[in-house]
């Protein structure tokens, strides 16, 4: 019974269509932004989880998902560095695709 209750939460928040609180994506990245673009991120659920693992990371300052396209922005602390496996190791260890890094 418990696992039916939480597969049904879980469906439940996997469905939701509403962004996460932080998705303003900017057209144009400055130098401590990497935009991440990836596939198979459905909702805020998701998002969040991605949000907190990056804020964990000591170079990320900020994290901004739009999971409706499937964007991750990092601002990234001036002199700090997070490298591209280190990216591609969040996004696919929660079973995400990674489609694509994009620094200024």
């Amino acid at each position: 019974m418990n696992k039916l209750l939480l597969t049904l939460f879980l469906l439940t928040a996997c469905t939701q269509n509403q962004p996460a609180p932080n998705n303003q994506i900017p057209q144009q990245l400055s130098d401590n932004q990497i935009l991440i673009t990836t596939q198979g991120m459905v909702c805020d659920f998701c998002a969040s989880g991605l949000e907190r693992l990056f804020g964990y990371h000591d170079a990320v300052n900020n994290v901004a998902i739009d999971f409706d396209t499937g964007s991750v922005l990092l601002n990234i602390h001036p002199n700090k560095i997070i490298t591209d496996d280190a990216i591609k190791d969040v996004i696919t260890g929660n079973g995400f695709d990674l489609v694509s890094i994009k620094r200024d």
